[in-house]
């Protein structure tokens, strides 16, 4: 056999491999997301297709961030029924799922190996070992407290915001991509970081919140003042712009609300959060678990691994902006500067559980370091299955 065609063979049962998995999380995705509709669990799915109806008709003029409503809007045909939106919402969020799985399992295979992981001999056990984690990725939630199992949590997934589930794939693509960007810059990554950049704000602006401050924070511990640096802010100076844009359509035009009272912006510590958390440390330490037991034990990795560094920095300038910042208005407690938490805390758990593999295969389970994270990190996943339980009985996600 030539070399050839052994590589095509190989990449054939790689794609083939890869597609079997996303295929399995595409169709369950389908079945989650099929029963909230069926069962009328009150969730932003079924709010979103009344904007796409709104604005169809003329009422209200598009939101800001309009990606996800022209992508469900296009997968319905331009058809603005409300059966036809359900369906295309459905299949949507599938799609965003089964893509967070890829790109988390993708994700995994390059960290363990650093290369193409799919040439080494114990790829059967390594990729069933990643795999296995990836899904366990898609369940995992905070603890509950004595008030709410998700309010005033940091979850590191949520399951009723459509715009937050179809963010999550960019999200963490801009995060994978400006990652290698602090490892070993390349100039063309600029374009691609940019690009990201604008994406994810089109989605929902969360995720850029946390990034615009984070990246430039480790683009200077990096590099210093040097050309390096100021090349790479121009994906963050360009997202800044669109933010700009982007403030004035939703806050001073109030363009893309239901309502016609203007929201604004507030400076309140702790404002929103305490509305719904009756002990704030109490809920912040249900919700890491897992990184606190993982640091507890292996805390000189913050210190020595780069993305441990980043993701850390992400995480905490996502609580800081959930902590100082909130609406005023009608959207007082939607709690729209949180979503970003959600994603940074995503972000956290995939880059502390790809050195927990990387552990548990050179260590073995058996070390008691690995057992006692894997227990926290469980821990957290049985949480995540009892929740989408929870969800599922009572039709409320709170």
């Amino acid at each position: 056999m030539s070399m050839n065609n052994f590589t095509r063979g190989k990449r054939e049962n790689i794609v083939k491999y890869f597609t079997y998995s996303e295929t399995i999380i595409f169709f369950i995705s389908l079945f989650f997301f099929g029963t909230i509709i069926l069962r009328e669990i009150p969730t932003d799915i079924q709010a979103y297709p009344l904007l796409i109806q709104k604005v169809k008709g003329g009422d209200i003029y598009p939101p800001a961030n309009f990606i996800y409503y022209l992508v469900v809007y296009t997968i319905a045909l331009f058809k603005a029924d409300t059966q036809s939106l359900y369906i295309a919402s459905i299949i949507t969020l599938s799609l965003a799922v089964a893509a967070k799985f890829a790109i988390t399992r993708v994700f995994f295979v390059e960290q363990y190996y650093n290369t193409n992981g799919f040439e080494r001999k114990s790829d059967f056990t390594v990729n069933q070992i990643v795999t296995l984690f990836s899904l366990l990725m898609l369940l995992i939630f905070n603890l509950p407290t004595s008030k709410h199992w998700y309010l005033g949590q940091i979850p590191p997934n949520v399951w009723h915001n459509a715009t937050v589930i179809f963010l999550m794939p960019f999200a963490l693509l801009l995060f994978i991509v400006s990652y290698k960007q602090l490892l070993i810059p390349v100039k063309a990554n600029i374009i691609i970081i940019t690009l990201l950049c604008i994406l994810n704000l089109l989605v929902k602006p969360s995720f850029f919140f946390s990034f615009s401050l984070a990246y430039p924070l480790m683009l200077l511990l990096r590099f210093g003042v040097t050309k390096n640096l100021q090349r790479n802010l121009i994906p963050v100076l360009i997202g800044f712009i669109l933010l700009a844009l982007m403030y004035y359509w939703i806050y001073i035009m109030n363009f893309g609300s239901f309502s016609i009272e203007k929201s604004g912006t507030a400076i309140r510590p702790f404002y929103v959060w305490a509305h719904y958390s009756s002990n704030i440390f109490a809920s912040l330490g249900l919700s890491l678990v897992f990184p606190i037991t993982y640091f507890g034990l292996y805390w000189k990795d913050l210190f020595k691994e780069l993305m441990v560094q980043y993701s850390v920095a992400l995480y905490l300038n996502g609580i800081l902006i959930f902590s100082l910042f909130s609406e005023t208005g009608p959207r007082e407690f939607d709690g729209n500067f949180f979503w970003q938490t959600v994603v940074c805390s995503y972000i956290l758990f995939l880059v502390l559980s790809s050195l927990l593999i990387k552990k548990v295969r050179a260590e073995g389970i058996y070390s008691w370091k690995n057992t006692v994270i894997l227990i926290a990190f469980l821990t957290q996943v049985v949480s995540g299955i009892l929740y989408i339980g929870k969800i599922l009985i009572t039709k409320a996600y709170f």
